[in-house]
């Protein structure tokens, strides 16, 4: 991939759209989760359009998957109420690879919900006592900083799925941030939006990664605090795993660093230096 990208997107238009679809798994702490996840795939408009039609063509098969959410997949909740192990596998099996055909890119962030309770929460007012919106700026700078790192200058659109009011500010958030990034950094941001995972069936490919990254997290957690090695990949992992991926952990002193770097900010505001990050335009 001399630049950066794989053959399907380097051989495309330089006016060609790419796409990023990102979900979130893990957002709260029910059940012991220790994990917060935002994750999903990139490719081109023109191969998500092919997506969409193959995906739409394996859950209209009997038994039909009316509205796929591999949570209810797991539990045998929702469309998989009353399938059999070997039946759900088997479909999953089918859908996973029909990701596997089209996606071309990971993309996935995550922090643990101890650190994130330890450091941040409680400790920084409205939006930025959340999770996610320092979850949905890391993916977004994660995936320009990989682009700058090999030489790439392509612009990306980002569609979430549906997150509500924390979405919305997210969104005002971001173009704040964009007016103090590098020029370059800031081009390769397209339109970012949140979207409903039914009317936009590319989310289903991010539903079905975020929630696999997630439960291999936390897999992976709970064995090393019984002193197990970490098991082996889920039945889904190999084939959801086929592409590069981009995005890293938000560690302890990452969080840290974010929580001095904003008290700094609201420090110089009281001193009548007026941060323009926190500037907002309405726009």
């Amino acid at each position: 991939m001399v630049s950066g990208y794989g053959s399907v997107v380097r051989g495309t238009h330089q006016m060609a759209i790419i796409q990023a679809f990102v979900d979130d798994s893990g957002n709260s702490t029910a059940h012991g989760n220790p994990v917060f996840v935002l994750a999903g795939y990139i490719s081109t408009a023109d191969r998500w359009e092919e997506f969409s039609k193959d995906w739409e063509i394996e859950c209209a098969l009997d038994p039909p998957i009316r509205n796929f959410k591999m949570a209810h997949a797991n539990s045998f909740k929702g469309d998989f109420d009353g399938w059999t192990r070997e039946d759900r596998d088997a479909r999953l099996l089918k859908l996973a690879v029909i990701v596997q055909r089209h996606a071309v890119l990971r993309i996935q962030t995550y922090m643990a919900w101890e650190d994130f309770n330890d450091i941040l929460s409680g400790q920084l007012p409205g939006i930025y006592d959340s999770p996610y919106i320092w979850l949905f700026w890391k993916l977004i700078a994660d995936l320009s900083d990989w682009q700058e790192a090999r030489g790439v200058n392509r612009r990306v659109d980002f569609i979430f799925d549906n997150q509500g009011t924390i979405g919305d500010e997210a969104i005002r958030w971001l173009r704040s941030m964009k007016r103090v990034m590098p020029a370059a950094a800031g081009e390769r941001i397209g339109n970012v939006r949140h979207d409903d995972d039914q009317r936009v069936l590319p989310l289903k490919s991010a539903d079905m990664w975020a929630w696999h990254v997630r439960r291999y997290l936390a897999d992976g957690i709970q064995d090393q605090k019984a002193g197990r090695p970490i098991g082996p990949h889920r039945v889904l992992m190999k084939e959801l795993m086929h592409c590069p991926a981009i995005g890293e952990f938000l560690e302890r002193s990452d969080l840290e660093a974010l929580k001095t770097a904003y008290l700094r900010g609201v420090a110089d505001a009281k001193n009548g230096v007026i941060p323009t990050w926190a500037e907002d335009d309405g726009s």
